[in-house]
């Protein structure tokens, strides 16, 4: 389960955004673009930032605006005819420093706190810059920046704005692997061409500020993807998922519709939150299905799987090793015994047993249905609802088994338990 969670976290990091944020910053490092950057670098970043800004305003997504404004901030500042060593330095250090702020919030709405937050911010931020211009170097800031500049004279960039990209790069890689966020990623992939820009000069360094651009706007839209197609809860494919991959579906395949059991019984006993926890757990599993299985969540305790090209035999195979491997997993209940404190947002009641239980172990079991076409040209949702009916058969033989409906048979692939 850890090799299969690691391979999905490294393709969303890497797929789409990554590739994108490479390709254009590999084609601007080796001066592919040349032609095209000294004509149109100016427009292209203007360009980006609009489509992203749009984006993302049509998706609330606040986060990823302010993302966004900073690059243009960052842009213009850079572009600015009479910007010196001091304005550079500055900038180099404000721009990571300022995606680790983005990463420190959650999303918030269109309203004035939040809004009166970042104007504040940023506006402490622009005195600074201002005053390190006007002082031609010589304000504290400046000289805080320039610290161990001694030591590496040939580098570009100032080591002490290096160690907060370094900084930033951490923290954003730290945050995506922990919620797997889309604009997480962004903001990530952003420092690469950021850095690549505080060491590049011109229209170059315009290039590089649009590349980072484009990260963020990549995340807005897959965020919005995300969220269309991808269960919040669960981290699966979602009922929307489904019935595109249903509709595109071969002449051979089954279809497995998947129930937990007695799923009313823990959330009555232990809450909605360990209701929760089963159900991760289980979609835990699930994404881990043998036999070329595509997991989907349909809605509340049912999940389906779909197994192109395998008749109903061979997916219950699969089937019923995944019901084998659900049972004999183990799950602890974490109850409210881990913290003493009252909290008033608690959905549910608990007896004063459950309260003076810190953990407590319990099974969780599936019932599953399996169906095939007939024929090539049944309508999938025929298969969908014989699959239903051997889900409720293999409830009401007892639950914790597998049950096969094809061709007019259902043969049940478990003893009872």
């Amino acid at each position: 389960m850890l090799r299969s969670e690691l391979k999905r976290t490294l393709k969303q990091l890497v797929w789409p955004n990554g590739t994108i944020v490479l390709i254009a910053a590999i084609a601007i490092a080796t001066g592919w673009l040349n032609h095209l950057i000294a004509s149109s670098a100016d427009y292209a970043v203007v360009a980006v930032i609009a489509a992203g800004l749009l984006t993302a305003w049509r998706f609330h997504a606040m986060r990823s605006i302010a993302g966004l404004l900073l690059f243009a901030a960052i842009t213009a500042g850079f572009s600015h005819p009479v910007h010196g060593s001091g304005l550079s330095n500055a900038l180099s250090f404000l721009l990571p420093l300022n995606l680790v702020a983005l990463l420190m919030v959650e999303e918030f709405t269109l309203s004035l706190e939040p809004i009166g937050y970042w104007i504040g911010f940023a506006t402490v931020q622009a005195a600074i810059v201002a005053a390190t211009c006007w002082t031609d170097g010589h304000s504290v800031f400046w000289s805080w920046l320039n610290a161990g500049r001694s030591f590496f004279p040939l580098m570009p960039i100032a080591p002490i704005s290096l160690l907060m990209f370094l900084f930033a790069a951490a923290a954003l890689l730290y945050k995506f692997v922990k919620d797997c966020r889309p604009l997480d990623a962004g903001l990530a992939w952003s420092l690469l061409p950021s850095l690549m820009a505080c060491n590049a000069a011109g229209a170059t360094r315009i290039a590089y500020l649009a590349a980072g651009a484009i990260a963020i706007t990549v995340s807005v839209i897959e965020t919005s993807y995300q969220l269309a197609y991808e269960d919040e809860l669960t981290r699966l494919p979602g009922r929307r998922a489904f019935n595109q991959t249903i509709a595109a579906l071969d002449a051979k395949y089954s279809i497995a519709m998947v129930d937990v059991d007695h799923f009313k019984k823990f959330n009555d006993t232990y809450g909605h939150d360990v209701g929760d926890q089963v159900l991760r757990m289980v979609a835990a599993k699930l994404a881990n299905v043998t036999g070329d299985g595509q997991p989907f969540r349909c809605g509340g305790e049912e999940f389906a799987v779909v197994f192109p090209g395998k008749s109903a035999e061979e997916a219950m195979e699969h089937a019923e090793l995944l019901r084998e491997t659900i049972e004999g997993s183990s799950f602890t209940v974490r109850g409210p015994a881990r913290s003493q404190r009252r909290r008033n947002e608690r959905r549910y009641l608990h007896s004063a047993k459950h309260l003076q239980q810190q953990r407590l172990g319990t099974s969780v079991t599936v019932s599953i249905g399996v169906a095939q076409p007939k024929a090539a040209n049944d309508d999938v949702h025929w298969v969908i609802e014989a699959a239903d009916k051997a889900l409720y058969a293999a409830k009401q033989r007892g639950r914790n088994r597998v049950v096969v409906a094809t061709l007019g048979r259902r043969k049940s692939a478990s003893s009872s338990h």
